[in-house]
């Protein structure tokens, strides 16, 4: 699952707050709304976004809806499987965004934004040299080139671009232009699964169950995609893990 919102009932104090997974079904959103007994008007927040951090507890201008923010999960589970989509939208994440149009249409044209594998200025300053990005450079004799600072190289092209640092990527958002895919009507999307499963690896003290690495796996899925999923959390076989969480298509 993308993230964990809460619905809380405007007036409650707090003590009537539903809590849901998404991206999710409606009924598995309405049937967490049932249980928590929130039947009023609510309030609405994602409450924990693990693969994009920067999302905790964002607010936005105008508070978003339930299925706004269904959407924007789904579209955050589909680039989450890409390492350079990923890391070009949580640099998105770092400019000031006021609505949640912008945060579903800045899930498009993530390809537009150069993501590079370094964690520091050193190390995208060798990448910069080594692939003679500078153009200031051009004309340095091959002798003195590789006398040159990377961390130096590194930090001036880095303030040109204004790019960030994330978790040992660089990703460099100042010239990305988004879609205009949503304006306050939400896209169709045909969903393509019947039951979604979030997985994990059993952990060896079943007290650090709530922090283990979990993995969505949807069905129908070929045997080999099921083989993947399991391989990513450390297992050969998908029955070697347990099952944290479960959705389907139909009303339970």
């Amino acid at each position: 699952m993308t993230f964990e919102i809460a619905i809380e009932e405007v007036g409650s104090g707090g003590d009537r707050t539903a809590y849901a997974m998404l991206p999710a079904n409606k009924n598995t959103i309405i049937d967490a709304m049932d249980r928590a007994k929130v039947f009023g008007e609510t309030h609405v927040l994602i409450e924990r976004c693990d693969k994009f951090p920067e999302l905790n507890g964002y607010e936005f201008s105008e508070e978003p809806t339930v299925d706004e923010l269904n959407f924007l999960a789904k579209r955050l589970e589909e680039i989450s499987g890409d390492t350079s989509e990923k890391y070009a939208y949580r640099a998105l994440l770092h400019k000031p965004m006021d609505t949640i149009s912008e945060a579903i249409n800045r899930t498009y044209n993530l390809q537009t934004i150069p993501v590079y594998t370094c964690k520091n200025v050193y190390e995208y300053g060798e990448i910069v040299l080594e692939n003679e990005m500078l153009e200031e450079l051009d004309d340095v004799p091959d002798e003195v080139y590789d006398w040159l600072d990377p961390d130096k190289v590194g930090r001036a092209m880095a303030d040109r671009e204004g790019g960030v640092f994330i978790d040992g990527y660089y990703a460099i958002a100042n010239s990305y232009e988004p879609a205009l895919v949503y304006d306050e009507e939400l896209p169709e999307q045909q969903e393509d699964w019947v039951f979604r499963l979030e997985v994990a690896a059993v952990p060896e003290n079943p007290e650090d169950i709530s922090k283990v690495k979990t993995e969505v796996l949807t069905l129908p899925s070929d045997e080999k995609h099921i083989q993947e999923i399991a391989g990513q959390l450390g297992e050969k076989h998908i029955d070697e893990c347990v099952l944290m969480c479960f959705d389907s298509q139909f009303r339970r």
